[in-house]
């Protein structure tokens, strides 16, 4: 999720700015309606992260709550290709948060469930590691998937170089989605 979110941080502001979402901006300027588009998605998601992290103990299906997470993420993420106006990106964004919401808190508690007193900090580390790596190597590839546009693929055509970030970015929350699927268990104790 954090390699696909971080492609929008590039992505986003390009896509406004270059006439890909037209109509009024809510009766704010481009500059301004891109700061509250690109900030939603930290408010939304410090909002709801309480509420889904409560709900995650209560089900005590760590698990399931990042599939759903990466499955809104993959979604999302591939709306953005379509969106036209403002109130479309702003509830995109509002969905990305509620999402991140979701695989945050749950994995979190999962990583820590899954560990024991002499492991915790080692694995919560490779956690954030492996976040902050995604963060990275995101904006980097976006930057020069947008810039390489159009592109050409077979079955589906041509594909300008935001639809190609948009798509990389819902690929690389499915590929998650379905390797935490496979790969992830809970633990037994979970309660």
């Amino acid at each position: 999720d954090a390699f696909g979110n971080s492609f929008l941080i590039v992505v986003l502001p390009l896509y406004i700015a270059s006439k890909g979402v037209e109509g009024d901006a809510l009766g704010l300027s481009k500059t301004f309606i891109t700061g509250i588009i690109l900030g939603l998605f930290g408010l939304i998601t410090s909002i709801a992260q309480p509420f889904t992290g409560r709900l995650s103990d209560k089900v005590g299906k760590r698990k399931l709550f990042v599939v759903i997470g990466l499955a809104l993420f993959t979604v999302a993420n591939y709306s953005y290709s379509i969106a036209d106006s403002y109130i479309l990106l702003l509830i995109i964004r509002t969905a990305q948060g509620i999402a991140a919401a979701f695989t945050i808190t749950a994995s979190l508690a999962l990583i820590t469930e899954l560990s024991n007193k002499g492991n915790r900090g080692k694995n919560t580390g490779i956690y954030n590691s492996f976040r902050l790596v995604g963060f990275g190597v995101g904006p980097l590839l976006s930057g020069i998937l947008t810039e390489g546009g159009p592109y050409h693929l077979p079955l589906i055509g041509e594909v300008d170089g935001f639809t190609a970030s948009f798509g990389v970015a819902s690929l690389a929350a499915l590929v998650s989605a379905l390797l935490v699927g496979f790969f992830v268990s809970d633990p037994d104790n979970t309660k």
